[in-house]
């Protein structure tokens, strides 16, 4: 199901919980923020309307990742590039075997290279980009129990955990940019063995727009415009 092709309308509000600490990211997760009803154009049936839950992560980190040289420093790759294809996201872990956090694969185009790790020419690669919609059913194999309970006693209070087939959430960092296909971005990515993938380094800091006419990249977080000298 694809979220772009959605009717959106905010029903209620329901609160949030729970603060984890992962590695050396600590972020604050906001679930079921807004309970959103959406229609889809495609792949739904009209009487059963999806309903789509938000989790938002606020990260703090001990990088300042808001420096362009601090992320180039932890990517293996930067490079500009179209986004040719994106896929349903997924939070399975196909090595670890482990469900988390939700990826979105894609593919790009590359158009130039910043910083690379390899010594042949890439002219495109498969990548990972943090959050994306994925299923509850698949969603709730992440959690811990207690967990689950409080998700779903949120649920049960709105009236909307009679039948999981149709409930949703769609995971994102604060102030994440959302990835488009046929868009062009500068991405700061690291090699993960474990789906022998590239993904992203950060998220807000890590996919930034480029535009291909004026050679500028656009920085959403501080409503300022870059150039690609000042990228790494």
């Amino acid at each position: 199901m694809r979220a772009n092709n959605m009717l959106k309308l905010t029903a209620s509000i329901l609160g949030c919980f729970t603060i984890l600490t992962v590695g050396n990211h600590c972020y604050n997760v906001h679930f079921a923020n807004n309970l959103v009803e959406e229609v889809a154009n495609t792949n739904m049936v009209e009487t059963q309307a999806p309903i789509i839950y938000t989790e938002v992560a606020r990260f703090d980190t001990k990088y300042n990742f808001a420096d362009n040289k601090v992320l180039a420093e932890h990517s293996d790759l930067v490079v500009v590039g179209k986004v040719t294809n994106l896929e349903d996201a997924t939070n399975y872990n196909p090595t670890t075997k482990n469900y988390g956090k939700a990826r979105t694969p894609g593919t790009l185009e590359v158009l130039q290279v910043l910083k690379s790790d390899e010594s042949k020419k890439l002219t495109e690669i498969d990548f990972l980009e943090l959050g994306g919609l994925i299923s509850y059913s698949e969603y709730e194999k992440s959690l811990l129990p207690a967990q689950k309970a409080k998700r779903e006693y949120l649920m049960q209070q709105n009236g909307n955990l009679n039948s999981k087939s149709n409930i949703y959430v769609r995971q994102s960092v604060e102030n994440q940019l959302q990835v488009e296909e046929g868009k062009t971005y500068i991405m700061y990515l690291k090699y993960n063995s474990d789906y022998d993938k590239y993904m992203v380094v950060n998220q807000p800091y890590g996919v930034k727009e480029y535009n291909a006419e004026t050679g500028k990249i656009v920085n959403h977080i501080s409503n300022t415009v870059e150039t690609l000298e000042k990228a790494i």
